[in-house]
């Protein structure tokens, strides 16, 4: 017998991240009612209060109903076709996520609003998450 089990190439995977800059977590730890929940239900797939996190520290310069409307375009889907949704979100992450604020003077202003900085890539929240359970409810 060899000794490579799937959670030694699981762990190898988690340490190559680690070693990238990535911080890591234990999927059950960060699901419902988890040591560090950052999940309410079993079907979310995105962490939201990263996302917002992310998205405010990467465009400082939009106001937080910016954030919050280019937080609900990545929430809300578009297609029940997982190919379709896997390449809108690919797109949004490449091109950023159109949103419109309103200024102090009452202006309204058209914005992209990144979600990742490939410009200072240390600016993201990188995070490698091992047993990720992905659960529909109901």
């Amino acid at each position: 017998m060899s000794g490579v089990t799937e959670s030694v190439v699981e762990e190898a995977c988690l340490e190559w991240f680690r070693g990238l800059g990535f911080a890591t977590a234990y999927g059950p730890n960060i699901g419902p009612e988890g040591m560090s929940e950052e999940r309410s239900s079993w079907e979310d797939v995105i962490l939201v209060a990263r996302l917002r996190q992310a998205v405010a520290r990467i465009n400082p310069e939009l106001p937080h109903s910016a954030v919050d409307q280019a937080v609900a375009t990545v929430l809300r889907a578009e297609s029940q076709n997982l190919m379709s949704e896997n390449l809108r979100i690919h797109q949004l992450m490449s091109a950023g996520v159109s949103v419109e604020h309103r200024t102090n003077d009452g202006a309204i202003r058209y914005a992209l609003a990144r979600l990742v900085n490939f410009d200072a890539p240390g600016d993201n929240d990188w995070l490698a998450v091992n047993q990720f359970t992905v659960a529909k409810q109901g």
